[in-house]
Formats: structure tokens, C-alpha cells, sequence
């Protein structure tokens, strides 16, 4: 059986298609080291560990643990038959195994600490799993693992894979916002909104009631649903709680699952009193607004939360530690370092053409990086473009469209 599966997947390698994302080029197996890809169900993990692969090694073995084959036979010692198995088919031994959805078989990580200790092979490792490299597992593996984590596609690549070429990227935009950057939903034209709709059934299903054995399925389907619903807005455990009585500890217990996911994020208020920070409600987002709008209970587009949930994405992409600010005005995003302010961020998809809109994000803006000690702050429009100067201040008004296609971190 498990020449079977091997085969399998290895002729399904053969005949499928690629495509290369040029933001996770370059990324080398070794024998010293395993790289592990990371991220929402179906982001691309898959076919960027053998895109990788195919730059550097002619000969691998894919195996997926998915394959049914794997529920009654996941123990992690036939992690030691795979490359054999694959030299008795294949009359050669692989140069790399590429193990996908790995966190099915359990104690993996210790078989391959001892692989990377002995330098028998080399590895690649997909996961759908924010836990696949936890503390507890971090630790058995230091410096024998890197973590790539593989987002939606960014703006500029949805308009690679659309293939657009046109300077004027409003209308792409818009199609951006409603769609989002699942690869597959940009490459297939049709059935979009079911295939996202299967997209969230998998995550709910595969990682997040299996993996953790949830029994109130309904209880954890309208917590989805209302943070969904609500992107981009200040939550609590204990509102939400209140709002489908449900016990405080299982509504945390539910968010952090969906944190674990890559399905749902949450991000604090920023207070240099660890305590005070915890006890604050967190701002939400979704890991797409494709996935967000096909999923939702709305009545409206949302246009300007769906924007800031975009901002939010692109700057985790880009690696950055976020928080909220919070005073008489709320700025969308502080970046921290090392525990200090070092950016602040409004979103106001509009062009402030309204004068109490714009006053309320000039003083916004201006309470935030004072307080701070910032010298500028950053606000993203619709088209403004321009720069001025208040109390000895720098407030940038920057389109949304130009931060998404800088190169710049920020």
C-alpha cells in the first residue's frame, strides 16, 4: 500500500502544473537543516515546496499526508520506509523528500531531528498549522528548522497571475478586494464562491475540529461567522460570549484555534503595562477578504474594513509586530520593535474630501504619533498623495495602491 501512495504522488507531481511566486524563490534544501513551509489551507504551500525543489534537485519523493492511507498507518515509523519504498519503485534513492501536511503523523519531529542530525537526507515539510513549530516542538528542533509562512497572494502578484499590465489598478482593486489572493481562485474563472466556501469548510473540519476535537460545531461555526462578519473591529472573548452563550474559555479557546489555522488574526492595543494590554478587546482579520466575503453575513461591501483587513495582511507579510492605538482616536496600526513604537498607520480608504472625516484622521494621526514620539505618521487613501506639516510633524497621506506595490518594507 504504501508503494501505492508513493506512486501516486509522485506521477501527480509529473503531471502537474507550477507556477512560481517570486517573493519564496530560492529557498535551498540541505541536509543540516529542514525547511518548513507554513500557512492557510490551500496558499500555496504545496506547489512552492516542489517549485523550490525543482530549482535544485532533479530527483524527489512528494508524499502527502492527507492520503487516506495515512489515517490507520500514521505512525511516525514509516517516515523510515519513504525514501526506501521510492528506491524500490523508482530504482533510485531521493536526493529530498518533500513531507506534506506533516502535523498528521504524530511525533514527527523527533524522527526528524534525527535525520537532520545524521544528515541522511534532505527535507522539506509543508504544514497547515501556526503549531507545527510550537515551543514544545521549536525546542527538539533548534537550528534544525527554518519557517517559511506562505501568505495569499499579495496585490502585486494577483496582478502577475492575472496577468495585468495596465498602470491604472483601480478596477483591479476592486476585483483584488472582492476575491482575494487564494492562488486557485485567480487561476480558475469559475465556481469562485463555492470553491471558497469549500475553502473554509476544510480549515473548520481539517484543522481546526479534528485537530483539536471540538464537539459544538454549530457554537464554533457562528463565532467564524460573526468575526467574519466583523473584520477589522474590536473583540473581546467575553462580547462575543454575551452574544452566543457560549462560555468565555471555550470562545478564547475557539479564537486561538483559528489564530492556529492562519484563519482568523487578533491584534492587541498597544500599553507598556503587559496587564492592561491583555485586558483590552483585539482587532480581527481574516487571512482573506475572498474567503471573507464569500462566508459572511453582511448587508453591506465593507469596502473600508476590507481594505484595512488588506493592510493588515501586507504588513505581516512584510514581518512586522503590530498593535492598535487607542486614545481619543483609534490609529489601525503601531509597529513595534523590540517593544517600541516605530510606525503608525491609519487606513481611510477615501480621499478626506470630507472635512470632519479629515480633521478626525489629521487629530487621529497626530495624537497617535505624538504620544509616541514619532516624528511622522502614515495615513493610506483612496488617491491622495501629498505631505504636510503639523506641530513640527510629518503626516503622510499616501495611496492604498502604492504602499501594496512599494518594494520597501514599509
Amino acid at each position: 500500500m504504501l508503494e501505492t501512495v508513493i506512486k501516486y504522488w509522485n506521477d501527480w507531481v509529473l503531471e502537474a502544473k507550477f507556477k512560481e511566486r517570486s517573493g519564496y524563490s530560492q529557498i535551498k534544501p540541505d541536509k543540516s537543516i529542514a525547511q518548513v513551509f507554513i500557512g492557510v489551507r490551500r496558499s500555496g504551500k504545496t506547489s512552492l515546496s516542489i517549485v523550490n525543489a525543482c530549482q535544485f534537485e532533479t530527483n524527489f519523493c512528494y508524499v502527502n499526508f492527507e492520503d487516506p492511507f495515512f489515517i490507520n498507518n500514521n505512525s511516525f515509523e514509516i517516515l523510515d520506509q519513504i525514501a526506501g519504498t521510492y528506491q524500490k519503485i523508482y530504482k533510485t534513492k531521493p536526493r529530498l523528500l518533500i513531507l506534506d501536511e506533516i502535523q498528521n503523523i504524530p511525533y514527527w519531529e523527533r524522527w526528524l531531528r534525527k535525520v537532520i542530525d545524521t544528515e541522511a537526507i534532505k527535507i522539506f515539510i509543508t504544514g497547515s498549522s501556526a503549531d507545527l513549530l510550537s515551543s514544545e516542538i521549536a525546542t527538539s528542533l533548534t537550528g534544525r528548522a527554518i519557517e517559511h509562512t506562505i501568505w495569499p497572494l499579495s496585490f502585486q502578484e494577483f496582478l502577475d497571475f492575472q496577468k495585468i499590465k495596465s498602470k491604472d489598478y483601480k478596477k483591479s482593486f476592486q476585483k483584488y478586494i472582492q476575491e482575494g489572493g487564494f492562488p486557485k481562485i485567480n487561476l480558475e474563472k469559475t465556481n469562485q464562491i463555492q470553491l471558497l466556501q469549500n475553502y473554509l469548510k476544510d480549515i473548520i473540519y481539517k484543522d481546526i475540529m479534528s485537530r483539536y476535537e471540538i464537539r459544538n460545531l454549530a457554537g464554533l461555526e457562528s463565532v467564524i461567522q460573526f468575526i467574519l462578519t466583523n473584520i477589522s473591529s474590536k473583540h473581546s472573548a467575553n462580547s462575543i460570549k454575551n452574544a452566543f452563550n457560549i462560555n468565555t474559555h471555550t470562545v478564547q479557546e475557539y479564537l486561538d484555534y483559528c489564530e492556529s489555522a492562519f484563519l482568523l488574526f487578533f491584534i492587541k492595543k498597544y500599553d507598556r503595562n503587559l496587564k492592561i494590554q491583555s485586558r483590552n478587546p483585539q482587532k480581527a482579520y481574516c487571512i482573506d477578504t475572498g474567503l471573507r466575503q464569500a462566508n459572511a453575513f453582511y448587508h453591506s461591501l465593507d469596502t473600508g474594513k476590507l481594505v484595512e483587513n488588506i493592510v493588515f495582511l501586507e504588513l505581516k507579510r512584510r514581518g512586522y509586530e503590530l498593535f492598535y492605538h487607542q486614545g481619543n482616536y483609534e490609529v489601525d496600526f503601531l509597529i513595534t520593535q523590540s517593544g517600541v513604537v516605530t510606525q503608525a498607520i491609519n487606513v481611510c480608504y477615501s480621499d478626506l474630501n470630507n472635512q470632519e472625516t479629515y480633521d478626525r484622521e489629521l487629530n487621529g494621526i497626530l495624537e497617535c504619533i505624538k504620544e509616541h514620539g514619532l516624528s511622522e505618521g502614515t495615513i493610506l487613501t483612496d488617491s491622495l498623495n501629498t505631505e504636510i506639516w503639523l506641530d513640527n510633524r510629518k503626516i503622510i497621506f499616501k495611496p492604498v495602491i502604492k504602499f501594496l506595490l512599494s518594494k520597501s518594507r514599509c
